[in-house]
Order: C-alpha cells, then sequence, then structure tokens
C-alpha cells in the first residue's frame, strides 16, 4: 500500500488479503456504501469483483463489512471514483505515452520535462507510478534527462525511429495501429 494511503495500511497491516483487496478497490476506483460495491454509480457484483481479484466471496464481505464499521474507512472508501485512463488509446490516436516509477520529490521535475517540449493531455500519478500522455516532441536530451529522474520508465510511441532514444533500462513500444486522419 502507498504512504499516500496511511490510513488505509494502518487498518490492514496485519490482513495482507484485506490490504489487496484495499489495493483493488483503489486502483480500480471501487468504492463501498450501504454495504455495496460501486463503480461510479453503477452497483457492481460482489461475485465479479471477487473473481476478479481472485478473492473468495466471504472474505470480500467481510472487507465491506470492516469498511462500513470503521468511520475513517467508511468516509475513504465511500468516496472512492474511477478515473479515467486514456494512456491505453492515445498512442493509436497518435500521442505518445511514457510511463516511470518517479519518487514523490521529483514529480515536478519529470513533468517540466514534458511539457517543456510537449503538451501533456493526460497525466495520472498512484503509487509512485506516473503515467503521461503527450504530443510527439520529446527531444533525446529530454528522454536522457528523464531516464535519470524515473526508474523502470515505458515509452509507447506511434513513432518507430524514439526506439533508438531509450537506454537499454529502459522499455519503448512501438504503436502499429495509429489512426490515420481523414
Amino acid at each position: 500500500m502507498s504512504p499516500v494511503f496511511p490510513a488505509i495500511e494502518f487498518a490492514f497491516k496485519e490482513k495482507p488479503v484485506k490490504a489487496r483487496i484495499a489495493r483493488g478497490f483503489v486502483n480500480l476506483g471501487i468504492s463501498v456504501r450501504g454495504g455495496k460495491l460501486f463503480v461510479g454509480n453503477i452497483e457492481i457484483p460482489i461475485k465479479a469483483v471477487s473473481d476478479a481479484l481472485d478473492i473468495n466471496r466471504k472474505t470480500v464481505y467481510s472487507f465491506i463489512s470492516e469498511v462500513e464499521g470503521d468511520f475513517v474507512l467508511r468516509e475513504i472508501f465511500s468516496r472512492i471514483s474511477p478515473v479515467s485512463d486514456i494512456s491505453r488509446i492515445a498512442p493509436i490516436l497518435g500521442y505518445e505515452v511514457i510511463t516511470a516509477d518517479v519518487m514523490h520529490s521529483d514529480i515536478g521535475k519529470f513533468v517540466r520535462i514534458i511539457s517543456s517540449s510537449s503538451n501533456i493531455i493526460y497525466l495520472h500519478f498512484l503509487n509512485d507510478r506516473l503515467t503521461a500522455a503527450y504530443e510527439p516532441g520529446l527531444s533525446r536530451d529530454n528522454v536522457s534527462r528523464l531516464s535519470r529522474i524515473g526508474r523502470n520508465m515505458k515509452l509507447v510511441t506511434p513513432d518507430l525511429k524514439k526506439r533508438r532514444m531509450m537506454c537499454k533500462r529502459c522499455k519503448v513500444e512501438y504503436c502499429p495501429r495509429r489512426m490515420r486522419n481523414g
């Protein structure tokens, strides 16, 4: 669990399966309200969630009861909402997507490097993982600067030439499905 959520981390520190459920709910945007599970305003069957997380239903019901019985957890989990993630479709539309593990103190530097040479259309940061979709245009120098800040960097691009710009530790994927205008 990320240090961003200390109340959740503390509540489930001795319960690894429930901690995994909590992480899954936060990452998937699943909220707990009135003993039921929701993604936005859509009620989600508990069986579907237990199957998706590979956890038995009794444990999910127990997790829900524990959350509903604790004021702080109830407030947290009742307010979780899904976040739109366009990073998977951005390369098809001609944008590049970079993901990297970035320390909190380096987020600003990372984003400034990208925005110095490109327009960012999507930015998401959770559990020390930053994802940015932007218009192509990062220079070799900026990619090099990013690789000194971020770890486990991955670039998805519609431009096959970018493969040469990344270091051997980083991963580059080419998106051949880029849509053509017109």
